[in-house]
């Protein structure tokens, strides 16, 4: 069972990328906690477009530099880290956020979104890594401001989500 369902069991979007990788789940998840996305100019440039900074490289820890909050990563399996706000807005108006308050958030007009990264063993040697954002509108005026920004998004999300297992499956020395 992936943590999202301890985190954000009930959401209004979500998206999801996997891919294979064959190398051992150790290495794969080093590759994940190391992730540099400055590796990849199509996401920099893609977050650099939102206004947002990749930051050092220091991997899944380094999305606090980018205001998510880790809520819980269990070693050789999966980390999540959630964020809340409203994305639509230039700023994105985040909130800082402990993991426990981010569990009670609620505030109508924002939103609580998850994202995590999964390793699962798919047999002789190789492992699936799947990712997945969850979105949680809270209340009926932040679904739909975040639908009409969900559209123009969502196409460059999957392809920095996609970018990013690629950039995981070759750090991991993908055999």
């Amino acid at each position: 069972m992936s943590l999202h369902e301890k985190y954000l069991p009930q959401y209004d979007f979500n998206e999801v990328h996997r891919i294979e990788v064959k190398a051992p789940a150790d290495r794969i998840f080093e590759a994940i906690m190391d992730l540099d996305v400055r590796k990849s100019r199509l996401i920099r440039i893609l977050i650099g477009l939102r206004g947002m900074k990749p930051g050092d490289s220091g991997g899944f820890q380094n999305l606090q530099k980018m205001g998510f909050t880790i809520l819980e990563v269990m070693p050789m399996h999966e980390g999540i880290a959630g964020l809340v706000g409203q994305f639509w807005k230039p700023s994105g108006n985040i909130q800082k956020l402990s993991a426990e308050e981010f569990v009670s958030f609620a505030r109508e007009g924002f939103l609580k979104a998850t994202w995590n990264f999964r390793i699962t063993a798919s047999g002789e040697g190789s492992h699936t890594v799947e990712t997945e954002t969850r979105v949680q509108c809270i209340g009926p005026l932040a679904r739909k401001k975040f639908r009409r920004y969900w559209l123009l998004v969502k196409p460059f999300s999957g392809i920095i989500r996609k970018e990013m297992l690629k950039i995981i499956r070759h750090q991991a020395g993908h055999g």
